[in-house]
């Protein structure tokens, strides 16, 4: 069992609760707290969120939570949005969430995402809905961009400011305001060479990134949820035979020099008798 941390509005909710039915605060904790079994998080959730910052500064933020990210809930939850003079433009790009079923490994990804001529990310991270907790750890987090791994982390870089978090657990691997992020990032080798961030992006169309990720904490595993494996490549027993032919004699071959050099001594011997 684990005690999930309760955020501001949910223990504002117990707190009327509390009154209305006689609990005094300092019993709160001992009647009303949610005694939240990890187990209980089966339909948790995790998206990719990233934003440019070259001039269209296009974004996919993907919090649970309307606050921050204007388009949750609505049709366009999934789109990559930029706007520029009060126009909006949606992007081509296909974002793949999952959901999170226990502990295992998974994959949130953006796939033939068309930046239209952005190349800077000033942030990149996965954004969930699983309340903030101390029990679910996220580690073996990699980011991958058009086919190369360029960041990664033994253990994830958890977002720790309220207004980020609202709508639940967020894992940073870019920010270009959070400087100790920053740092983390260039003892990786990767250092801001842009105003806003990272110059990662080709700006071109067809470009995908995916982040990888490992969760544990969770009172079950999830069987499915493994981390792909390259498949190694057949091993392919040497071909020795042309070098046996060449190098050796056969067998029968053998056995007829033997013969006949035991011919030639037979003769030698007659012939020194005589």
């Amino acid at each position: 069992m684990v005690f999930l941390q309760l955020q501001s509005g949910l223990l504002g909710d117990l707190d009327e609760l509390g009154e209305s039915d006689g609990i005094v605060d300092g019993h709160l904790a001992e009647h009303l707290a949610v005694q939240l079994d990890a187990s209980l998080l089966q339909a948790s959730h995790a998206s990719l969120g990233i934003q440019t910052a070259t001039v269209l500064w296009a974004q996919h933020m993907a919090y649970y939570d309307k606050t921050q990210n204007k388009t949750f809930g609505t049709d366009e939850a999934d789109k990559l949005i930029s706007e520029s003079n009060g126009e909006k433009k949606v992007h081509d790009g296909t974002f793949t969430d999952v959901e999170i079923a226990g502990n295992g490994t998974y994959t949130v990804k953006l796939e033939d995402a068309d930046f239209a001529g952005e190349t800077c990310i000033s942030q990149l991270h996965i954004a969930t809905d699983i309340p903030v907790n101390d029990k679910i750890k996220f580690t073996d987090v990699t980011a991958t961009i058009d086919g190369k791994k360029v960041l990664s982390f033994d253990e994830g870089w958890m977002e720790n400011e309220d207004p980020y978090i609202q709508g639940g657990e967020v894992v940073v691997l870019l920010n270009h305001w959070r400087e100790e992020l920053i740092k983390v990032v260039q003892s990786q080798g990767k250092s801001e060479d842009a105003d806003n961030g990272y110059t990662l992006l080709t700006g071109s169309g067809k470009e995908s990134i995916e982040v990888q990720f490992t969760v544990a904490g969770f009172n079950y595993d999830n069987p499915d949820a493994v981390a792909a494996t390259p498949t190694p490549a057949p091993t392919v027993a040497a071909d020795t035979s042309s070098s046996d032919s060449s190098n050796s004699i056969p067998a029968g071959a053998v056995v007829a020099i033997a013969l006949r050099n035991h011919q030639i001594l037979v003769e030698a011997f007659r012939a020194n008798r005589q």
